[in-house]
């Protein structure tokens, strides 16, 4: 698998790259999307 920060060589079952330490996972997009981040924040006061 190569690492997709400094495009390194990497045993499939790794984690994080051994030569940057950039996690490794199932691409670049690994993890949750940034809209799931996200959430509106509505005021909780009144006047």
């Amino acid at each position: 698998m190569k690492c997709p920060k400094c495009r390194a060589e990497n045993r499939d079952d790794s984690k994080f790259c051994g030569n940057c330490g950039a996690p490794l996972g199932s691409g670049v997009g690994a993890g949750p999307d940034a809209a799931s981040l996200t959430k509106t924040l509505k005021p909780r006061f009144t006047s």
